[in-house]
């Protein structure tokens, strides 16, 4: 059964009176009946759509095809018009989509084949695919499947207010956002690397004064060494001469021995003289053999001291070339991080130029958009006012029309009257 349009006539039959008449009333009121014929189109195309393309587009995008499906459609050839409307309206959403497409079809052909055969080989194998895998099944080598995918890569196209962080506070942080924090980070990273930078010149400058402290204490031990070979030589020779003295002792006890022996011979006056001076000689032998003793221990325990002196000094000397050569590898590793420092300076001083190339691009991006938006408006306005005119000129030739029928009814009657006068 037929839908009504308006409280008498039934639909075919406005259809009929629209085809004759081409009123505006009547095609508003077409328009309004669909309007939900063309979101229900739009809403079941946009599922498979990329994020960048907005619904309301789509639903704009089948407006004209609507409208083109009033204007065209034939209500004498036994066709539901939602039937013919709901092609027309895919057919304009998809022309519009093509129009707007800068990539061509090639490659949204391949794009499309790639994920295919992705999606065929992870249910294939329960798993993530490797891009060998995929190339494999292709029949591409993993070289001309990369070169594929680097020509496909541009086809994503991302909005600057797309939300690129959502936090728990509700905090949602857009693409173009990001930028200005990008550029702001980087601002305060190559701020830190200069910090580094002159951290790095302060401590090669201790370590160069650390290397400088050991260097003159190095000369110090040597000084001190060599002090100390002079010195074990002096003892080395005290030694000898203590030896010497021991051996003159030793000859000394036996004089004594010889004078007693002599003493016991002679005569008790001459023997007494004897005993006395041997007594005095032998005195002095324990002297002297008590003191070499004393000396000789003496300069054994300071032959024993300079021995640990020594060994100290050694190990004090190891120590110090093995701190200097630490204090060089450390230089080094310094001098390895400010290169570092000065490629990742560079390396950000890059990023902050691509960030104000993005930022004058977004720039010009955003003033190009506003202008296209007024050249749509206008284009709109344009529009209306064309369709304002045809509609006026419809009218003015409907009555043109009107008027001719008038005329020609008037004509054919002057001639039926002429007629009947000429008889």
């Amino acid at each position: 059964m037929a839908e009504t349009l308006g409280e008498q006539k039934t639909e075919d039959e406005l259809w009929l009176e629209y085809k004759k008449t081409k009123s505006p009333a009547l095609r508003d009121k077409f328009i309004r009946q669909y309007m939900p014929l063309v979101k229900y189109v739009a809403g079941k195309m946009s599922v498979g759509m990329p994020s960048s393309v907005e619904f309301d587009d789509l639903v704009g995008f089948g407006q004209f095809g609507l409208l083109d499906a009033i204007n065209k459609f034939e209500p004498d050839k036994n066709v539901k018009f939602k039937t013919y409307a709901v092609t027309r309206i895919r057919g304009a959403i998809f022309d519009e989509l093509r129009q707007l497409d800068w990539i061509p079809r090639s490659i949204r052909q391949k794009a499309r084949e790639i994920e295919d055969t992705i999606v065929e080989l992870e249910a294939k194998f329960g798993r993530t695919v490797t891009d060998a895998e995929v190339a494999s099944q292709m029949g591409l080598t993993e070289d001309e499947y990369q070169r594929e995918v680097m020509k496909v890569s541009g086809t994503s196209v991302l909005s600057l207010n797309d939300v690129w962080y959502s936090s728990d506070d509700s905090d949602n942080l857009s693409i173009g956002d990001s930028i200005e924090n990008i550029k702001n980070n980087t601002d305060k990273l190559i701020e830190t690397a200069n910090d580094m930078n002159n951290t790095k010149d302060i401590v090669v400058g201790t370590l160069n004064e650390l290397e400088n402290v050991n260097r003159n204490i190095g000369l110090d031990i040597d000084g001190v060494n060599k002090q100390i070979e002079i010195t074990s030589a002096c003892i080395r020779n005290i030694q000898s001469a203590i030896d010497n003295i021991k051996a003159i002792t030793k000859q000394t006890n036996l004089l004594s021995l010889n004078a007693r022996i002599e003493a016991s011979r002679v005569s008790r006056e001459i023997g007494r003289g004897f005993a006395v001076v041997a007594e005095e000689i032998s005195s002095l032998a324990d002297e002297s053999t008590k003191s070499s003793n004393e000396i000789d221990s003496s300069l054994n325990e300071l032959l024993t001291n300079y021995s640990l002196i020594v060994e100290k000094m050694t190990k004090t000397t190891s120590n110090i070339n093995n701190q200097n050569s630490k204090l060089s590898d450390t230089k080094i590793a310094f001098e390895t991080l400010d290169d570092d420092i000065k490629g990742t300076i560079n390396k950000i001083n890059d990023i902050n130029t691509m960030v104000e190339t993005l930022n004058d691009d977004r720039k010009q991006i955003l003033d190009k958009t506003y202008s296209l938006f007024a050249i749509v408006q206008e284009s709109s306005a344009s529009c209306e006012e064309v369709n304002a005119s045809c509609e006026e000129f419809i009218a003015t030739v409907q009555a043109m029309c009107n008027n001719i029928n008038e005329v020609k009814n008037k004509s054919e009657s002057l001639n039926n009257s002429v007629k009947v006068f000429k008889i």
